[in-house]
C-alpha cells in the first residue's frame, strides 16, 4: 500500500513557515511554526487561467500532518525571511495529504 502522508521527505527546497490563525478582525493567533512546507510560484500559464489572481501569489503546500488545523481563508504565512502572505484560496484535496494554499504577499 502506497502511503503518501510523509512524502515530504523526498522532496528538496522545503522551508518552514509560522501559520498563522485569523482570530477576529484584524488579529490572528500567536502563531505555529510549520516545517517541510513545499512553496511554488504561479507560473505565467497557470495565472493566465484564473484572471483574478495577480503575480503577486505564491503557492504553499503544507502536509496535512504538519498542521494541527484545517487553514482557512484570510489566515496568514510568514516566511522565513519575514516576507507576510495571506491565505486567498485553500485546496484540501491534494492528495488528501496536504493542504495546497495560493497565497498573496501582504504589507506586513
Amino acid at each position: 500500500m502506497l502511503v503518501l502522508d510523509n512524502d515530504w521527505q523526498v522532496v528538496d527546497n522545503l522551508e518552514s513557515i509560522t501559520y498563522f490563525v485569523k482570530t477576529a478582525q484584524d488579529t490572528w493567533d500567536a502563531g505555529t511554526s510549520i516545517p517541510n512546507v513545499l512553496r511554488r510560484a504561479r507560473t505565467k500559464e497557470f495565472s493566465t487561467l484564473d484572471k483574478q489572481l495577480s503575480s503577486q501569489e505564491v503557492v504553499f503546500h503544507v502536509w496535512a500532518n504538519q498542521i494541527a488545523q484545517v487553514p482557512k481563508l484570510n489566515d496568514r504565512i510568514v516566511d522565513s525571511d519575514t516576507f507576510a502572505y495571506v491565505v486567498k484560496d485553500v485546496d484540501v484535496h491534494t492528495l488528501y495529504t496536504r493542504y495546497k494554499l495560493t497565497c498573496v504577499r501582504s504589507g506586513g
